[in-house]
């Protein structure tokens, strides 16, 4: 965060411990209480039984790659070796073991996303507090916890893709030796990927932030290979205002109007130096990696590893080639029926997604002690608060990039555009960040639009971070302002989270709640 008052030294060790707090509180929130339900939950019955099968090497046929499964079997064998030897097969064998050893590794691989969304954070913004506003936003999502709670496959898809995106960027930040990070970059995509199809999406997110790249470095060469440094307050000639305050019509009176001396916001911008946009631009980055050295870490290297997941699974289940089960899972997914409640009850289209009128019922009992109705319920349930300000957020982060991307096609004086704007209402805004997230967003959700199967809300969990990292964006800029009012956005909005955190984590634990405790938290009759 801001911490001009601070010595460096005060500065590293606030972030260290705000790092690790975060850290502390997801693995408290993954791990306790994790056996509290000693029976497969929702998908567990497949994901967690399909994970012992790999180890007994039972033949059978799953809708989805099988890499997710590997990572069960692992933690299973890791902490389940000898009972394993000994159970029976398939769901009875599962069945016999603690619910522990099937979700422990789940739990952990979960513990540590909200990490690697801080880290991400940084790498696109190169700003500690971003990282570790994203990284908190993160850790107080409901829907993450449950999923990374149970045996489920969804967390290792995030880690993946977050891991990929962030070696990519890695690369981008380096003129020299970034072969190895676009290399790690291809192996964890093509993870994601091999994870589940929709991971996919991480890897749209690179082929479409290098795209808008290339397509930017031929249109608007000056704003991609300025090697002017933003580090501290910009010029007003580094700035190219996204509202023009100049009402002329006149390309030579605007272009005055942006040379002239800082005036209004600017001079504030100038006065009291707050803008801090890092010379390496991400945009200008990418546009350096060679479109061949781009193809083969980022298009080859992931179908390679995908291919090579499949491998141990075709050797336990013969009956069908590798583009034959390609074949089966697309048949699948195309027989499902829609998003209508005879298909299944929690079925959502895409477009509720965002504001989360459809969350999935995992677990649900009731009963009664001491004559008082109790419910003991867990629902797939994003904090609700949280999500309705990151949709907010991702809004108006779409919209001023698209603002922006239509400034640079209709003004016929491209050489001349910059990749750092203005907004009246906030900190300067370094749109290389902002066409991150916006892709990313667009690549982890749009493509659902075409989607004709039963869609579920924990489809949208892609997308949901980049909606947080857009979240944490924008009170990072506010808490760039100097007025204190504006600056104090932050913290309240976090809090605010916190708390709608804690009032829904009843659900998100399984804990037992009384009719009425349990009536209160469903503010939607949707939501039951």
């Amino acid at each position: 965060m801001q911490y001009g008052f601070m010595k460096p030294s005060i500065k590293t060790s606030f972030a260290a411990i705000a790092v690790l707090g975060v850290l502390f509180f997801a693995f408290v929130c993954r791990f306790w209480g994790l056996s509290r339900f000693n029976e497969p939950v929702f998908d567990e019955v497949y994901f967690a039984t399909y994970g012992y099968d790999y180890l007994k090497g039972i033949e059978f046929f799953d809708v989805h790659p099988p890499l997710g499964k590997y990572i069960i079997a692992i933690g299973l064998w890791i902490f389940q070796f000898l009972p394993i030897q000994q159970a029976g097969s398939g769901t009875e064998g599962i069945s016999s073991i603690s619910s522990f050893g099937y979700r422990w590794i789940g739990a952990a691989f979960g513990t540590f996303i909200p990490l690697w969304v801080g880290i991400l954070a940084y790498k696109i913004g190169h700003r500690v507090s971003f990282g570790i506003i994203a990284g908190m936003l993160t850790a107080l999502d409901g829907l993450l916890l449950v999923e990374s709670r149970y045996a489920l496959i969804n967390t290792y898809l995030l880690t993946f893709g977050l891991l990929g995106l962030i070696c990519f960027l890695m690369a981008v930040d380096r003129r020299h030796g970034r072969t190895l990070w676009l290399i790690l970059a291809g192996i964890n995509l093509g993870a994601c990927w091999a994870v589940k199809w929709n991971g996919l999406g991480f890897l749209m997110t690179v082929y479409g932030f290098y795209g808008l790249a290339l397509i930017l470095s031929w249109l608007a060469p000056k704003a991609m290979h300025d090697s002017e440094s933003f580090a501290e307050t910009p010029s007003t000639t580094s700035l190219t205002p996204l509202y023009p305050s100049s009402t002329s019509s006149n390309l030579e009176d605007t272009a005055a109007a942006e040379t002239a001396a800082p005036t209004g916001f600017l001079a504030t911008l100038h006065s009291q130096r707050t803008a801090r946009i890092p010379a390496n631009n991400s945009l200008r980055g990418a546009a350096r990696i060679p479109l061949s050295l781009f193809a083969l870490t980022l298009a080859i290297v992931p179908a390679i590893v995908y291919r090579i997941s499949w491998v141990y699974h075709l050797k336990i289940a013969p009956k069908y080639d590798f583009w034959e089960v390609q074949q089966q899972i697309m048949g699948y997914h195309s027989r499902l029926g829609g998003n209508v409640s005879d298909t299944h009850p929690y079925c959502s289209p895409w477009y509720s997604w965002p504001w989360m009128v459809r969350p999935v019922g995992y677990y649900f009992e009731t009963w009664q002690q001491d004559g008082q109705d109790l419910v003991t319920d867990v629902h797939a349930f994003g904090t609700p608060v949280l999500w309705w300000f990151a949709t907010l957020a991702i809004c108006g982060t779409l919209l001023v990039v698209v603002l922006w991307l239509w400034r640079i096609g209709r003004d016929n004086r491209l050489r001349q555009v910059h990749l750092v704007a203005a907004v009246n209402l906030v900190a300067p805004i370094n749109l290389s960040v902002g066409s991150f997230i916006a892709i990313g967003y667009g690549a982890n959700f749009f493509p659902w639009m075409l989607v004709s199967r039963c869609t579920y809300i924990y489809h949208y969990m892609g997308a949901s971070l980049f909606s947080f990292l857009a979240l944490a964006w924008v009170l990072d800029r506010v808490w760039q302002r100097p007025e204190l009012h504006l600056r104090a956005i932050a913290p309240t909005v976090i809090l605010i989270c916190f708390a709608a955190f804690l009032f829904w984590s009843p659900i998100f634990f399984g804990l037992p709640l009384s009719r009425e405790a349990f009536d209160l938290r469903m503010w939607m009759s949707s939501w039951y």
